[in-house]
């Protein structure tokens, strides 16, 4: 009994220590290119890290992540099976539910969420008069309602805690346009949207909300491939 109580004291005792000096932050697209770089850059910092992508490749960047994090030091890890430093979700973003239902296993699994990086997108050259409506359909569901959902999903427990950091990937597409992207440079122009009206409404509540805007980046992303 005195074995068992100890060492329901010591989960405690990590759990708490984790939760108070460490950061969980989520990142969407994460299975590669810009964001499994940023979610290494995260775990140089300290951060706990929940990847989500869309198909099951995210798990091969969780074990990938998790070689990386040993190399650095930088896994957290109290040897039992509560205390998260790196997990994977496979969710379509574009889906209110299986958000919902994926920031609930997040916060279950890692207990708060501080850091939300909505990266996931498509992107692809096609001439304006060669659009087809379901591509239009496809950049507004992935790169607007994608951020959309997965922003509205995690305020509530960040207003909780009266603390949130929100980044939005946009690009400079959607500030200055490009010929053969209208169809990204709508969707990107509307994610500066709504990260300028999100920051305004929710800055009171401790949470703050930007956009980076990058420039050409040779990845997978460019090939039209969904995060």
């Amino acid at each position: 009994m005195v074995e068992k109580d100890y060492l329901k004291v010591t989960v405690d005792m990590a759990r708490e220590w984790l939760l108070n000096n460490t950061k969980v932050a989520i990142v969407t697209g994460a299975a590669s290119g810009i964001g499994y770089g940023i979610a290494k850059k995260l775990c140089e910092a300290g951060c706990r890290i929940a990847l989500i992508g869309r198909s099951e490749s995210v798990y091969e960047a969780e074990d990938k992540l998790k070689r990386y994090a040993d190399a650095v030091g930088s896994q957290y890890s109290t040897g039992y099976s509560d205390s998260i430093g790196i997990k994977a979700y496979q969710c379509d973003i574009t889906r209110k539910y299986f958000v919902i239902d994926t920031v609930e296993s997040i916060i279950k699994d890692f207990g708060k969420i501080d850091i939300l990086i909505n990266n996931a997108g498509v992107a692809k050259i096609n001439a304006f008069e060669e659009t087809e409506d379901e591509q239009l359909d496809m950049y507004i569901d992935t790169n607007i309602k994608g951020t959309w959902n997965m922003t509205k999903a995690v305020i509530t427990y960040m207003k909780k805690r009266n603390y949130g950091r929100i980044i939005n990937m946009s690009s400079v597409v959607g500030i200055a346009g490009n010929a053969g992207q209208v169809n990204y440079s709508a969707s990107k122009a509307g994610v500066i949207g709504i990260t300028k009206s999100a920051a305004k409404e929710l800055a009171s509540r401790g949470i703050t909300v930007n956009a980076v805007a990058p420039g050409y980046i040779d990845s997978s992303f460019k090939n039209g491939k969904r995060g």
